[in-house]
């Protein structure tokens, strides 16, 4: 599913004087359906992975092929369709946006498309339910918890069904409870689903609901 090889990616300073190597010849292999959690400290490059296996970003060095799909040397046309359909993102911060509802921000990435086809808009709403909810759906984010609004971003990020579920410490603005509890539901959609998941965290008792961990330093991943 995703196949990770030989990955380096530098970073120049502001002043562009020194270059700052974050992954170095890392090398990742995730089987379909599979559920894997990316540790390391502040800075080891765990959101700098999840940039790259999601095509925010391009490795300097090195191949990544996702469900097929080599990533270096796409058009610009077919990274987008990439990230809207293959990939979904969770990130720390649920970057709703305020001036539109919880409804209309997880209906956000179908519109690539055209209109939602009824599929899509049923699949939405099932999200809603299972999420908890599908009550506050017509009412915008600044009305809202953060644990709804995260809830919100992981119906957005799923919405396409896509292949591979990418989530930068998704707990990481919530407090302990509601950290657990979205957490729980994500495992449950990812089993269900058989969506291939990979999570960055900080929370060891997050990692410990992943079926592998694996600890990023020096710019490598080991088990």
């Amino acid at each position: 599913m995703i196949h990770a090889h030989h990955i380096t990616k530098s970073y120049r300073t502001a002043l562009r004087r020194v270059s700052r190597k974050v992954l170095d010849q890392l090398t990742l292999d995730v089987s379909a359906g599979e559920r894997i959690a990316i540790m390391g400290p502040s800075g080891s490059g765990k959101t700098t992975l999840l940039n790259l296996l999601s095509s925010i970003d391009t490795p300097d060095e090195g191949t990544i092929v996702v469900d097929g799909v080599t990533l270096g040397g796409m058009s610009q046309q077919e990274i987008l369709r990439y990230r809207n359909h293959q990939v979904g993102f969770v990130f720390q911060f649920h970057r709703l946006l305020p001036q539109c509802t919880l409804w209309e921000n997880v209906l956000l990435p179908t519109l690539a498309d055209g209109k939602p086809s009824a599929e899509t808009l049923d699949r939405g709403q099932a999200l809603l339910e299972r999420l908890g909810i599908a009550g506050v759906q017509h009412q915008f984010p600044g009305e809202l918890s953060g644990g709804e609004c995260q809830r919100a971003a992981v119906a957005r990020a799923l919405i396409n069904a896509p292949k591979v579920l990418l989530a930068d410490e998704p707990t990481g603005s919530l407090d302990r409870a509601n950290a657990f509890n979205l957490m729980e539901l994500l495992i449950t959609l990812q089993a269900e689903t058989g969506i291939t998941m990979v999570t960055a965290t900080h929370s060891h008792e997050i990692a410990q609901m992943m079926q592998k961990t694996y600890t990023l330093t020096d710019g490598k991943l080991t088990l």
